[in-house]
């Protein structure tokens, strides 16, 4: 497998972070994921999102757990609590990788450099615009930078969000972070983002089917028949590859477009990075 490749499957992991929607919230009390009962069903959201950055993930979201399914990068991320460590799998060389949650916390958090910056001010608003996106309603949320006296404040990104689907902090500070919208509750089901190289908005998520529905609980434990790895680059990486292959081919932003594509303009290239350099919305 050519470093190409495993490039790209770093590409397919930013979802969690710019795209990684929050737990739902039930009236009722909260099931533990437990797959020992045959056949057990879990209550669940499912979601299918696109991203300008990332093509499109599947979401099984329940209020313990989270899967995501990356099937054109063949990568699967199982996360669930009290511990939240995120097990990540390579169905391509069966290669796996166990993350403690706060390391990757840490990484994450690394990548949204607005919202982690202290020195840039995002000032929540909220519009009083409602819209149903997949049938789940939604308010809008624009997002203002404040700027130097006497200078208008500058509209960073806008958002809508379902009230109805809420997270534990364990999701909703990393995504909230990541996607530089500092709301407190609700999930974003579409985003847009100022681009980087001038002010036109650019969507760079999009739900584009929602479900709530039950869901096997099985698919939320360990996967079985892959090897344990040190770290993550070693989960991307064949046994064969070379750590030094690749530097000259095309950059990682040059990827498939998303079912439904959001802007013609395509993502400014950029050199290669490390892992986590991947996590990042923009």
């Amino acid at each position: 497998m050519k470093m190409r490749f495993a490039q790209n499957i770093c590409l397919g992991l930013t979802l969690i972070a710019s795209a990684a929607l929050p737990l739902p919230t039930f009236a009722d009390k909260t099931p533990a994921v437990d797959a020992k009962a045959s056949g057990a069903t879990l209550p669940a959201w499912v979601l299918n999102v696109n991203s300008n950055f990332a093509g499109t993930v599947l979401f099984y979201i329940t209020p313990n757990a989270v899967r995501l399914k990356f099937d054109k990068l063949g990568l699967v991320m199982l996360m669930k609590g009290p511990k939240w460590n995120a097990l990540v799998y390579n169905e391509s060389n069966k290669n796996m990788v166990d993350l403690p949650y706060e390391r990757w916390k840490a990484k994450f958090l690394l990548r949204g450099k607005r919202v982690a910056d202290k020195s840039i001010v995002l000032v929540p608003i909220k519009t009083g615009k409602k819209q149903t996106i997949q049938g789940v309603p939604c308010y809008q949320v624009i997002v203002k930078k404040k700027e130097a006296k006497g200078k208008p404040d500058m509209i960073m990104a806008e958002a809508w969000i379902a009230k109805d689907i809420q997270a534990p902090p364990q999701f909703n500070s990393m995504m909230k972070t990541m996607l530089d919208i500092p709301v407190d509750s609700g999930a974003p089901l579409r985003v847009f983002q100022v681009g980087k190289t001038n002010n036109k908005m650019i969507m760079v998520m999009d739900c584009y089917k929602a479900n709530k529905t039950d869901v096997k609980a099985s698919d939320f434990q360990p996967l079985t028949g892959y090897k344990k790895v040190k770290d993550e680059m070693a989960m991307m990486l064949d046994e064969a590859d070379d750590p030094g292959a690749g530097a000259d081919d095309e950059s990682l932003d040059s990827m498939t477009k998303p079912i439904k594509p959001v802007t013609p303009a395509a993502p400014p290239k950029k050199s290669g990075g490390g892992f986590f350099d991947m996590f990042k919305s923009k």
